[in-house]
């Protein structure tokens, strides 16, 4: 319980930043053993913040593409674990 409150609390500082440290989160998350009630969170989550437009109608939720695909790779793990 509590390791999975520590990745999520990772996961939200991460989630939306231009960082380096998207990668290791993302890393982290992927070998984690995450219950699935959490994998749902953070797809949940992920999903949300991917629909987050500028006022120019881009996407912009999930920063730089780079963090994008990052993100994109740790939701359609979860979305494949929970099938």
């Amino acid at each position: 319980m509590i390791d999975d409150l520590l990745y999520l609390a990772a996961f939200r500082y991460a989630l939306g930043r231009s960082s380096y440290i998207i990668g290791t989160i993302c890393d982290e998350l992927i070998k984690a053993d995450l219950s699935n009630e959490m994998k749902k969170t953070i797809v949940r989550e992920i999903k949300e913040t991917e629909a987050i437009e500028n006022p120019f109608g881009r996407r912009v939720g999930l920063s730089m593409e780079y963090d994008r695909k990052q993100w994109l790779i740790v939701k359609e793990k979860f979305l494949k674990d929970l099938t």
